[in-house]
C-alpha cells in the first residue's frame, strides 16, 4: 500500500541507500510481519542483500523501461514517499 511506517532524519552526506537500511531495520523491529519492500534500482545491491540475508524479506525493485516513458506499478509509491 505504501504506508509510511518510520522516518529517519539524517545529514545530507549519508546516501539514501545506507539510510534506507536503517529505516528498514527499524520497520522490521516494529512490524515483523512485513513480507516485502518496494524500492527503485538504486537499492539493488546492499539494501536488497541485507533485507534478504537478515530478514528473509524480498525487495521488489522497479525497473526502468528503455526507449519510452511508461507508468510502472508501485513506482509512484516510492517517489511519493521521498517527496
Amino acid at each position: 500500500m505504501g504506508n509510511l511506517l518510520d522516518v529517519v532524519v539524517h545529514a545530507a552526506n549519508l546516501h539514501d541507500t545506507k539510510s534506507g537500511i536503517l529505516v528498514a531495520c527499524q520497520v522490521m523491529a516494529r512490524f515483523p510481519t512485513i513480507k516485502a519492500f518496494s524500492a527503485d534500482a538504486g537499492y539493488r545491491k546492499s539494501f536488497e542483500e541485507r533485507m534478504v540475508e537478515e530478514f528473509r524479506c524480498p525487495v521488489d525493485i522497479s525497473e526502468k523501461i528503455k526507449g519510452s516513458w511508461q507508468i510502472i506499478p508501485k513506482r509512484w509509491v516510492v517517489e511519493r514517499t521521498f517527496a
